[in-house]
């Protein structure tokens, strides 16, 4: 029996059997307390990257506001960043202590606009999935902000019963927690 010839088979099947390059192959998304999905047509074009700012407010101090010595102290963490798409990001906070977290976007080349959900394993028993909706992100972007292990949103006012604001800072309240969030402007 002879081997068949790949130019023969070619030909008998057609221009459209030509080889096309196979699919991409994307890990699975990796769960953590704090996961950030971000997609957009720009994603892979722009070299989009997530930065974490990162303040310690311990949950026995919700009940006070944090001093403006406080909300300097501020830690840069690096999440770990998948690629899970052809135009998806992730960013993963595996453990979440206590704190402040500030999700913003690093080291992109232009503007993009990209529709962002996360997803927070908190004190809760199941998890928060809050869509953050469309927004144009550009190097050093602000994406959102926050509080663990609660998961409350900084953006979400319907989780505070009011906000108090004055020349330097902005306070949002739950009255039947007592939980206190600070933000030096």
């Amino acid at each position: 029996m002879a081997p068949a010839k790949p130019a023969q088979e070619m030909r008998e099947k057609g221009p459209t059997a030509q080889a096309r390059p196979p699919d991409p192959v994307f890990p699975a998304p990796k769960k953590g307390e704090l996961e950030l999905q971000i997609s957009g047509k720009e994603i892979a074009a722009n070299g989009l990257t997530v930065q974490v700012l990162f303040r310690p407010y311990p949950k026995a101090r919700h009940k006070k506001g944090q001093t403006a010595a406080e909300a300097k102290k501020v830690q840069t963490l690096s999440p770990t960043c998948l690629r899970i798409g052809v135009n998806t990001i992730q960013a993963v906070i595996e453990n979440a202590p206590d704190g402040i977290y500030e999700f913003r976007s690093a080291q992109m080349s232009s503007q993009a606009e990209v529709s962002c959900v996360t997803t927070i394993h908190g004190s809760s028993s199941a998890p928060i999935v809050k869509k953050l909706g469309t927004r144009k992100l550009g190097s050093n972007g602000y994406i959102f902000k926050v509080l663990m292990p609660e998961g409350i949103l900084w953006d979400d006012d319907n989780s505070f019963s009011g906000s108090l604001e004055d020349s330097e800072s902005i306070t949002k309240f739950r009255t039947e927690t007592g939980l206190v969030w600070k933000e030096y402007k």
